[in-house]
């Protein structure tokens, strides 16, 4: 029972931040599946089996989508949480919103909870709802594959409470509760390993301490440093093979992409205080010079904020210094030392804005000491309000944007003319619906944009392929291979391009070749079986649906498909009617099958 006023105002916050939340992303509940999202959960077959959640420590993020190859990241907690929400709401995109909502409703608890070990209650509370509303979030709130960094945050900053709660008392309860946080982060992203310096600075920032305290605290290490190995050891065990991580440098070569990032950082920066013009797709000009302006500016610029934010650390200013490094501690992991392949995302600014957000909370709190007039006060109160109310109604509107794939692709292409993930991706669209002369228009773009990337070529090939000009479309997939030579799609591809140039042989290879680089596609396995169906090889064509039924036990497409085969085509009525009752067992009140299944037996009985 709340019996006093501080536990009435801690209840207060508490909704006000849950209201924040929910008004800001309100609008994004009825979204469809985008981008990442069809890939590992629209047309994921591993997260619809809740059996596979024992396994999610076993395998590659990448390897329980749709595409199915080893990426070498290692994300078991993300993967489970597909499952379970798979499993409570079907392949409803509601439901699956809703767990990111209330995720970035624990975040930015998490984020009130800190700065209140720093700041008081007006502010802390300003500095919430600031992080709740931000437009700069949607794209790791709204875009459902996101949540990487939500749940890494989650986790990471309620780490970081703990340990600054553990000087308070119940020392070793709270260090050991701050490490385990420290491992659900790790096992959500692995940049998540930034837990540790944030801890160390929030620490410093918080107590300053000195000698004989530093000594006090160094045994604190050895948790955090059991968990870290024992991640490493994990992942490494997981994750080994002969494929290396391998992501081009953004700026084409290593030297470009570092030149290149100061500015971008910078760019960040701006963002957090202007958010306008954000896309999923930034195609920022690569600098060539170390003697370019946009590269030794930006340089200088950042190198006077990092050490102005460690001078406000060693000067008692704990939280403005904390806040400071805490941006480009967030912010370490995507400056593309090592490659992510992605130049600039919306996404990476989610944990780094949290330092953002607390200068924010001490800039309110400053003000309000300073200020003796009621007057003035007030008008300082309706500031602070329109400025949420502001960012409220761009993270609404920026929300709409992710409504469907389409929109967002067309957003992105008029945000991002120079994005060749949106032309390509228009181009698959338009591809999709037919229009074949507007895909090849939106493909060539994206070709000039990105001459190497054997998505679009891929794209260009398939679109030559339904337009009847198989030359181009051989070549086409010729170069795609180049580039990409794992890439089971484009197999497939060449499997329905050989069979409609009456290649039977190389159509069997190519297919076979897409089985090898994806074996838990189930697509994959239906096309080879119709393809021997058709080419008078009814046997191979059911070995091939009990290939997919070895690894998909209960899956009612293949049961039928081969029963059909053994009682249309062998004449096995017998056998026929063992696949029809296995797919009945599990699909009780399929009229078709419980149909095929009399048929079957009669057959048998004559």
């Amino acid at each position: 029972m709340l019996n006093n006023s501080s536990q009435w105002k801690t209840l207060l916050a508490l909704l006000l931040i849950t209201g924040a939340c929910v008004l800001a992303y309100a609008n994004m509940m009825n979204n469809d599946f985008v981008w990442d999202d069809v890939v590992f959960i629209k047309k994921s077959y591993f997260i619809r089996d809740f059996s596979n959640i024992r396994d999610v420590f076993k395998v590659d993020f990448w390897q329980a989508s749709y595409r199915s190859y080893s990426a070498k990241f290692y994300r078991p907690f993300i993967i489970a949480s597909f499952i379970i929400d798979y499993a409570i709401w079907g392949m409803n995109p509601f439901g699956f919103h809703l767990a990111n909502l209330l995720m970035h409703i624990g975040v930015t608890i998490a984020v009130w909870r800190l700065a209140r070990f720093f700041i008081n209650r007006t502010a802390s509370l300003a500095a919430a709802v600031l992080f709740a509303v931000h437009p700069i979030h949607t794209e790791s709130v709204t875009f459902i594959c996101g949540r990487t960094d939500v749940m890494a945050a989650l986790f990471m900053f309620w780490s970081v409470a703990a340990y600054l709660k553990s000087v308070q008392g119940k020392r070793i309860v709270f260090v050991c509760a701050s490490a385990v946080l420290y491992a659900g982060a790790l096992l959500c992203k692995e940049a998540s390993v930034i837990a540790v310096p944030l801890i160390a600075v929030m620490y410093y920032g918080k107590h300053r301490p000195g000698i004989q305290r530093i000594k006090k605290i160094v045994p604190d290490i050895i948790p955090f440093f059991v968990v870290t190995v024992l991640y490493v050891v994990l992942r490494h065990w997981v994750l080994s093979g002969p494929v290396k991580l391998a992501h081009a440098s953004p700026g084409g070569t290593l030297l470009g992409t570092m030149l290149t990032m100061p500015s971008i950082i910078l760019t960040y920066i701006g963002k957090l205080f202007v958010p306008v013009r954000m896309s999923i797709d930034y195609a920022p000009e690569v600098v060539e010079s170390v003697l370019s302006p946009v590269f030794w500016f930006p340089m200088i610029l950042l190198t006077v904020l990092f050490c102005g934010g460690v001078r406000l650390l060693y000067k008692r200013e704990g939280l403005a210094g904390a806040s400071i490094l805490l941006f480009f501690i967030g912010i370490a992991p995507v400056t593309n030392i090592i490659s992510t392949g992605v130049f600039m995302a919306d996404r990476f600014l989610y944990i780094s804005s949290a330092g953002f957000c607390f200068l924010a909370g001490m800039l309110v709190q400053g003000g309000f000491v300073s200020m003796k007039i009621p007057q003035v006060k007030k008008y300082c109160i309706v500031c602070m309000a329109l400025i949420a109310v502001l960012m409220t109604m761009l993270t609404i509107r920026r929300n709409s944007d992710w409504r469907t794939e389409e929109r967002l692709w067309l957003k992105t292409a008029q945000t991002t003319p120079a994005s060749f993930r949106a032309h390509g991706s228009i181009a698959q669209m338009l591809l999709d619906q037919g229009r074949y002369e507007l895909a090849l228009k939106e493909a060539r773009i994206a070709n000039m944009l990105r001459p190497q990337d054997y998505r679009v070529l891929g794209n260009l090939a398939v679109i030559h392929m339904k337009m009847g000009d198989y030359t181009k479309a051989v070549e086409y997939f010729q170069r795609a291979l180049e580039y990409e030579p794992r890439d089971f799609r484009t197999y497939a591809n060449l499997h329905l391009l050989h069979d409609a140039l009456g290649e039977p042989e190389r159509a069997l290879d190519a297919v076979n070749t897409a089985i090898h680089y994806n074996q838990r596609q189930k697509d994959l396995y239906y096309m080879k079986a119709e393809f021997l169906a058709r080419q008078d090889k009814p046997e191979e064509a059911v070995k091939a649906y009990n290939d997919c039924l070895r690894l998909y036990p209960d899956d009612i497409q293949s049961l039928e498909s081969a029963g059909d085969i053994l009682m249309e085509r062998l004449n096995n009525s017998k056998q026929a009617a063992r696949y029809y009752q296995k797919a009945l067992e599990i699909d009780h009140g399929n009229a078709r099958i419980g149909h095929k299944l009399k048929k079957a037996i009669a057959n048998r009985e004559q």
